[in-house]
């Protein structure tokens, strides 16, 4: 690994690094490319070997088609002089060389495919493995600006496939193809060095054109690559969003508009490449076109001269007898002077002596050589391709990023005290450069104490977190260890000594025993689990790492209060003698703090403990302490109780042991159905899906049946011309210029022919591709939620399934597809010239064509007649000649028909819960009365644990609902299942007295506005992410009202952000019925859309982009956009899940005078454990074990005898007191 990494070191010559790209001025960055032999910059030592075995191979393999044709020239010199007897001996000891020739080139075909094949997918998967480590140890920057998911998982699982093809079987094709290049000519000079010159003329047309088509392809491949690694950052954010996607259901339109738009720049940007080929294709049409006429030429003069030495050496008495010597050679040069101007050299070479197999030989040779060029063209295509994949994953390899996770640099330390310092620290997210978070910031943690950073949402108190996990540095000033800079330690070695828990924890795709101990699966970023789960997972996960110096942020915002206390009591003892940092808004949680530091607008405003702080009534401490508080009423009617309090011990129980309690290896279903291999799936199903495209298809098909009948037609003219050189001059001059002419039709038809077959397949071929792609992606985001719980349902897979397995199925069709059509025609015309000719001959040498698509051998056992035996060999070698050539495609058409079968699998199958589906009925009013009758639920993934038991619950119209408890209980799965996220397994879900499974989902959807636990935004800007919750509609005032509500609009308009590359701009329209290809009028509003984003002159505030699932923000900030979205919807009923759990005191105060007005003749349901947040709910229901154990309003509950709620309550108060 060592030696790859410095190899990879030595790119830099072929890639720019990131600092010098961006300190370009935009819009005109130099287009970069790796050249050709960098490719192969992580080939060990056995790849060496490999890859020289197998360029030998291909090197011998190669000159075998050229050897061919001088053991053909052979062949005809036996036919034209051997007699009677002599023939049968004489073919044998040519035919014997066949064999040879055959046995030989076998071994090196085999050697050539089989060394790069494998020394292809060993350096593909070690550039894999190099990007993926450079990926983990890039500083966290490089993630905020330069790479997304989606384009890691694009490049991962599409741009290694094109290298690996690129340094693979097609290097192999192109030693050999180049081998038969140069051999042909090297036996051609060797035979006929005068012919050969004036066949020549025809070559640099064909070098022309390959050079032209290689220039053109290396540019378009890498805006090809571009458009498609956008397209699977759409696929990625919208299923790793797939439950915020599904809640604003016109949005969808807006992804798929993106995904349309990214696919249709590759579409179009792939055909424009692909009709480069035909260049290639009508140079080699051209080349035809020039021998024919040169042929024709050459068989005019050879006939001439012919006639002129067959009447002078004929009359020779006669000549001599009138001393006509002199006069006889005069008309012979007069004659060839006169007759073929130009052309005398050809015609000369006749005079030179050549033999009618010595002439085949020269002829054949040239075109093996000319037309190896034209195979050359897919490997030339892979190479641009594979070059223009590999620029991006080698500057990503080659990057060396400012803070190195895996550089061994720097001091190791044994053990730390844990003192922290930040000292005159200035810093500013790379984002957004502009805006300062800290100038100047000074804070010092001694060793073994507790200190609480507090303060409103955006003041920086994460930012310290991130700044002592060194995921940034500081511009200036220094963040210190034990007194040591962090930049001077090891990174690897200060982040082993200190534990994480963040305010949204990331859980790893697996099971609980994969994050810490147990075997239940977690889901995608741990969606399987409730955030309270999610929570102490994680908490866990970071004690189990006994770090000397713990940091929580926000480590129990997502807790009731009763699990709340015990894990705070859990982290408590967790924290003796190590240094603990706190980030927290929810003040009970810092009380106990050795110091509390007050943050705001990046400076310390108050420093102290919670009394010290406190002795100020009117300092911020204060204030934040006062608004967080419950009613007093409440406070001093409900004294606190030891029973009680023994009795909330008891019930954390259950839920702690939730974990274990889960099923084992829930996913052993899931790996079943994985296990199972998707049926094959036949061309005629692709077939039928290019059924838009039948009119190019079908004169595609004429024009692969030409360019098939072409070759056996080619070998019928050879045979026939062969024929002329052995018959009487009068003859002989007028059948060589007759099928001299027929050479140059076969010419004509050629031109035309190959480059229309080219087009017209190719096109139908994109199209279709482009079709599967976005029917995937439709058919994907229209599966139920439960679908996308399944890991091999996961955001990663499905986005290289789409941007893999559819490039696969590529060579099924197009190229693929026009040579399978090709080789029929080829059979078809072939074996009728050769049954015509001879039908028992066709038969014996039919036999043999299995051989003949091997080596291009044929072996003749008799010969009748010569005229006959020639018309069958040569047109059925040129069938097995035409069919041997598709043997480049027999790899990629296996794995295709596998690609294809993943793909239908998923085109098949039909979603539980359709979102697309347009059935179902809607209300012209709605009124919200919704209801729960007798409703048991268990999640798809984990069928035997049930989280919803024989649950009934009335939410009356225009009321407010607040649904408390412990986490895990299944309060978030209410909401879940009022989306119709899931369906009950039994009971069943009414609004206004319907069956929600009875409406429109869309519709459905459109009635309820949700903001939840964790808001997942989209990578756009803040406007976007606002009007989406409108589907993208909302005017500038209600887009800025609504942040207004939100409390949102003061932070919205104080951002500042770089410039960098922008996403497209949503589209407002439903794009699902706009047909393909895309109207004209689609292209005009995107072109007014696409104008107005880019040049909108307010470059900050809400045109800032938030990141991918809004990492540009805060939580508190994230949290507010959100509910800026559901407020601007408007909806009939709203669902508010933990909806102001990460806000701080002043802000949550604020947002929930909002919400409450925006409550006002709704339906609500509100998810919380904040008791403040629910206590003036009409209706709080309390949630335990799946089902209802208290039900009433505050004051109800709250006097309630030995009651959960008050319990709840009762802890909070303590806290706070």
């Amino acid at each position: 690994m060592g030696t790859n990494r410095e190899n990879a070191v030595e790119i830099e010559s072929g890639i720019t690094n990131g600092a010098a790209r961006e300190s370009q001025p935009e819009g005109k960055k130099l287009e970069k490319t790796i050249s050709f032999y960098r490719l192969f910059s992580f080939a060990d030592s056995l790849d060496r070997v490999l890859m020289a075995v197998g360029t030998i191979s291909a090197i011998g393999n190669g000159f075998a088609q050229p050897l061919m044709a001088l053991i053909f020239g052979e062949l005809i010199d036996v036919f034209g002089k051997a007699q009677g007897n002599q023939i049968v001996p004489e073919v044998s000891k040519v035919a014997l060389k066949y064999v040879y020739l055959a046995i030989g080139c076998g071994a090196a075909a085999f050697l050539q495919v089989t060394c790069w094949m494998i020394t292809g997918e060993r350096q593909s998967a070690r550039i894999r493995s190099l990007y993926l480590t450079a990926i983990l140890q890039q500083d966290i920057a490089y993630f905020d600006r330069e790479v997304s998911t989606g384009e890691v998982i694009g490049r991962m699982s599409g741009d290694t496939i094109l290298i690996q093809d690129a340094i693979g079987e097609k290097v192999g094709k192109f030693v050999q193809v180049l081998a038969s290049f140069l051999g042909g000519f090297v036996i051609a000079f060797a035979k006929g060095w005068l012919l050969t010159l004036v066949m020549l003329t025809s070559i640099p047309l064909l070098v022309a054109s390959s050079g032209m088509m290689h220039f053109v392809k290396s540019k378009i491949a890498k805006q090809t690559q571009k458009a498609y690694v956008r397209a699977a950052n759409v696929v990625q954010q919208t299923i790793g969003s797939i439950r915020t996607v599904g809640k604003f259901v016109q949005v969808f339109a807006s992804f798929l508009g993106g995904f349309v738009i990214a696919f249709a720049k590759g579409w179009l940007l792939t055909l424009v490449m692909l009709t480069s080929i035909p260049l290639l294709v009508a140079s080699s049409g051209m080349m035809y076109f020039v021998k024919s006429k040169i042929a024709k030429q050459t068989q005019k003069a050879y006939v001439g001269a012919a006639n002129v030495v067959q009447q002078t050496i004929g009359s020779i008495r006669t000549v001599a007898s009138l001393t006509g010597e002199k006069r006889a050679v005069g008309d012979y040069k007069k004659f060839l002077d006169s007759s073929y101007k130009s052309d005398i050299l050809a015609g000369l070479s006749i005079g030179l002596g050549y033999t009618g197999g010595q002439v085949f030989t020269v002829l054949l040779a040239v075109i093996i050589g000319s037309t190896s060029l034209g195979q050359a063209a897919p490997s030339i295509a892979s190479f641009a391709t594979g070059q223009a994949a590999a620029f991006k994953m080698f500057e990503t390899i080659n990057r060396k990023p400012t803070i190195d996770a895996y550089d061994t640099k720097g001091e190791i330390l044994n053990d730390i005290r844990g003192d922290i310092e930040l000292r005159d620290v200035c810093f500013s997210y790379p984002a957004r450069p502009k805006e300062q978070i800290f100038d100047g910031f000074s804070l010092f943690i001694p060793s073994g104490v507790t200190a609480a950073l507090v303060g409103h949402s955006g003041s920086g108190k994460s930012t310290v977190i991130s700044l002592i996990e060194r995921y940034y540095d500081p511009h200036s000033g220094q963040v210190l260890i034990d007194g040591i800079d962090l930049r001077e330690i090891q990174l690897k070695c200060i982040r082993s000594k200190i534990g994480l828990v963040s305010q949204e924890p990331v859980l790893f795709t697996g099971s609980i025993k994969d994050n810490i101990a147990y075997d239940t699966m977690v889901g995608e970023n741990g969606t399987q689990l409730s955030g309270g789960q999610k929570q102490r997972v994680a908490i866990a996960r970071a004690i189990l790492k006994d770090p000397r110096i713990l940091l929580l942020d926000e480590a129990t915002s997502a807790l009731d209060a009763d699990s709340e206390r015990i894990v705070q009591g859990a982290l408590e003892k967790a924290m003796v003698n190590r240094t603990t940092v706190i980030v927290a808004h929810r003040l009970s949680t810092v009380r106990n703090a050795s110091m509390i530091a007050v943050l705001h607008q990046g400076k310390i405003v108050e420093k102290g403990t919670h009394y010290e702080l406190l002795k100020d009534p009117h300092g911020v401490y204060s204030n934040l302490i006062h608004s967080q508080e419950i009613n007093q009423h409440t406070d001093q009617s409900v004294q606190p109780d030891d029973k009680q309090h023994n009795k909330s011990d008891i019930t954390i129980k259950p839920d702690a042991r939730s974990l274990s309690s889960l099923s084992p290896r829930s996913e052993n279903a899931i790996s079943d159905e994985t296990s199972k291999r998707p049926p094959q799936v036949s061309l005629y199903r692709l077939a039928h899906l290019n059924k838009p495209e039948g009119p190019a298809l079908f004169a595609g098909t004429i024009s692969a049946c030409l360019t098939g009948a072409i070759l056996p037609a080619f070998g019928l003219l050879v045979s026939i011309a062969i024929k002329t050189f052995y018959e009487p001059p009068k003859k002989l001059k007028k059948d060589s210029e007759f099928w001299a002419l027929m050479f140059l039709v076969l010419g004509a038809l050629s031109l035309i022919a190959y480059p229309s077959r080219a087009y017209l397949f190719s096109m139908a071929g994109v199209k279709l591709i482009s079709r599967i792609r976005l029917m995937c992606f439709e058919k994907v985001v229209s599966m139920e939620i439960g679908w996308f719980d399944k890991p091999e349902n996961s955001s990663g897979v499905v986005g290289a399934r789409l941007a893999g397995d559819t490039a696969l199925i590529r060579t099924l069709v197009g190229d693929a597809l026009a040579q399978l059509v090709q080789e029929v025609a080829s059979i078809v015309v072939g074996l009728g010239i050769a049954i015509a000719a001879s039908w028992q001959l066709a038969l014996i040498v039919f036999a043999m064509i299995p051989l003949i698509m091997f080596n291009g051998y044929a072996q003749m056992k008799s010969v009748g007649g010569f005229g006959r035996d020639a018309k069958v060999y040569y047109a059925l070698t040129m069938v097995a000649i035409a069919i041997s050539t598709s043997s480049t495609f027999a790899l990629d058409s296996s794995k295709a028909k596998n690609a294809a079968a993943s793909v239908f699998a998923i085109l098949e199958r039909k979603s539980k819960i359709d979102p697309s589906d347009e059935s179902g009925m809607t209300l012209e009013h709605v009124d919200g009365e919704i209801e729960l009758e007798r409703v048991d639920f268990s999640y798809p993934t984990r069928p035997g644990i049930r989280i919803l038991k024989d649950l009934s619950l009335t939410i009356n119209s225009g009321k407010i609902v607040a649904l408390a408890g412990e986490s895990g209980s299944g309060k978030s799965t209410v909401i879940s299942l009022l989306q119709r996220f899931y369906d009950p397994d039994s009971g069943h879900i009414t609004l206004d007295g319907i069956e929600i499974n009875k409406f429109n989902l869309k519709w459905l959807r459109q009635q309820m506005g949700l903001v939840s636990q964790e808001p997942v935004l989209f990578n756009d800007t803040i406007r976007s992410n606002i009007a989406s919750g409108k589907g993208g509609s909302a005017t500038e005032a209600e887009i800025i009202d609504a942040a207004k509500l939100a409390n949102a609009h003061q932070f919205i308009s104080g951002l500042q952000q770089v410039k960098y590359p922008r996403p497209g701009p949503v589209i407002s329209f439903d794009l699902m019925g706009s047909g393909w290809p895309i109207r004209p009028m689609f292209c005009i509003i995107y072109l007014l859309q696409f104008t107005m984003f880019y040049f909108r002159l307010q470059l900050q505030g809400y045109d800032t982009i938030v990141g991918e699932r809004g990492v540009h923000l805060s939580g508190g900030q994230k949290q507010r956009v959100a509910i800026a979205r559901a407020i601007v919807k408007s909806p009939k009923i709203l669902l508010l899940d933990e909806a102001t759990s990460a806000l701080d005191a002043e802000s949550e105060k604020i947002v929930q005078d909002a919400l409450d007005k925006v409550m006002l003749n709704r339906t609500t349901v509100v998810v919380a454990h904040r008791l403040s947040t629910i206590r003036g709910a009409d209706v709080i229901v309390v949630f335990k074990n799946g089902g209802i154990l208290e039900k009433g309003n505050h004051n109800t509950l709250i006097n309630m005898k030995d009651g959960f709620y008050s319990s709840l309550v009762r802890l909070h108060t303590t806290a706070l007191s």
